[in-house]
């Protein structure tokens, strides 16, 4: 494949960014845990419940580099049920990986395969 600039500006971006405006989190599933460095997006969502009435909620997405998800020793996807933990002003939140709609728990982060984008809802916190 050719050398495309464009292409290779983009991905330094990307990486920049989550080096720079990331945060640590941990990210886990089935007793195993690692911690990486995550951006977080709000992501707003609208769903239609057919009745005429319009359910408008948010969620978190978290951009991860795919080479930094590793459990015991493999590389791994996101998967429904992994669980996202922030540290945020002395308070401990919990995210869990789920779909989006009809769509995976995650996606590539546009086209390039070195990001995806991991779908949560916030499930909890330490403050209660």
């Amino acid at each position: 494949m050719p050398f495309n600039p464009l292409e290779s500006a983009a991905k330094g971006t990307l990486s920049t960014l989550v080096s720079m405006a990331g945060r640590k989190v941990t990210y886990s599933r089935d007793g195993a845990a690692l911690t990486l460095t995550a951006i977080k997006m709000a992501v707003n969502t609208e769903a239609d419940r057919g009745d005429g009435v319009v359910v408008e909620s948010t969620r978190m997405d978290w951009v991860v580099e795919a080479s930094k998800l590793i459990f015991g020793g493999q590389p791994v996807r996101p998967a429904d049920g992994d669980r996202i933990e922030e540290l945020a002003s002395g308070t401990t939140y919990t995210y869990e990986v789920m779909p989006l709609g009809t769509d995976a728990c995650y996606r590539q982060m546009g086209p390039y395969p070195g990001y995806w984008r991991v779908h949560s809802r916030l499930i909890g916190d330490d403050s209660e």
